[in-house]
């Protein structure tokens, strides 16, 4: 069964959220993703997208990985013959920040705990 990520790329001002006056310079640019934790994500157009929207603001931005960021369930141990592949999720998310002047903040998701397992915490801190 084919999986359909949603993603969401959203870029607000926090001066246009603040103030009524349009021509106040941004401030700070927030884009929010979310299940961009699937391998094909590598080949998609997303991080073209992203970067893109990111060199734009010219200032201050942050993305906020929203969880669900290695599918199906999280990153396996080094030993593990899915650990390479759960790893490229990672580096491609990485990589479409890298280099760039913004911060990257990761929220695990469900499938990033473990698939909801009842370790969940202790496989997101051994990671």
């Amino acid at each position: 069964m084919l999986r359909i990520s949603v993603i969401f790329i959203l870029s607000f001002s926090l001066a246009d959220a603040l103030s009524q006056d349009r021509d106040t310079a941004v401030v700070h640019s927030l884009f929010l993703i979310g299940d961009a934790g699937e391998p094909y994500m590598k080949d998609s157009p997303l991080g073209k997208v992203l970067s893109e929207k990111i060199r734009a603001t010219a200032g201050n931005s942050t993305v906020l990985f929203l969880g669900d960021n290695i599918y199906p369930s999280g990153l396996p141990d080094q030993d593990s013959r899915k650990y390479e592949l759960a790893e490229l999720s990672l580096k491609t998310q990485v990589g479409f920040i890298r280099g760039l002047n913004t911060n990257g903040i990761f929220i695990p998701g469900n499938h990033d705990w473990q698939h909801w397992g009842k370790h969940g915490l202790e496989y997101l801190s051994s990671g």
